[in-house]
Parts: structure tokens; sequence; C-alpha cells
């Protein structure tokens, strides 16, 4: 399996977890999740979708937050896959 295909199935099955199914201590906090600020924008994004085992759900101290976004034509998921397919792409 591609990193773009373990990406895109990560986030279509995490966008789909409830908050109260995940196991808090399988969380990392977000304050632990080191990301290059020296990386392109698309890049940052990247290495955090693939260090977040749960990228649509952050813990901050003790406590859980689940990112959601309302229903547009540009939704969360349909840009975050877009900018990993188009970060391959340009390989």
């Amino acid at each position: 399996m591609s990193e773009y295909e373990y990406l895109y199935s990560k986030l279509t099955k995490c966008k789909e977890i409830e908050i109260e199914d995940i196991n808090r201590d399988e969380i990392e906090d977000v304050k632990n999740i080191k990301i290059n600020e020296n990386l392109s924008p698309r890049e940052r994004i990247r290495q955090y979708l693939i260090k977040a085992k749960y990228p649509y759900i952050l813990k901050n101290d003790d406590t859980l937050v689940k990112i959601s976004f309302k229903p547009t034509s540009a939704d969360f998921s349909r840009c975050m896959n877009n900018i990993v397919k188009n970060s391959y792409l340009q390989n």
C-alpha cells in the first residue's frame, strides 16, 4: 500500500470514529507531536497525518477534542485528501 493510499484510508476511517469510542491513552498530546516548521504547509499537514494516530481527534492535556467541519463543497476531508494526493503527484 502506498503512503497516499494509507493516509487516504486513515482519514476515511478516522472521520467516522466517535470520541467516546477512543481510548484516551492512545492519543498523543498535541503538544508532543513535533512538526518541522521549515517545511511547506502541505508537507507539515502530511507530517501531522503520518504522526497522529487519529487525525480528527486531538488531546490537549487530558481533554479530547474531535475536529469536525460543516459540510460544504470543499469539506475538510476533501481538502486533506487533495493535499495528500497532490503532494504525491508533484514527486
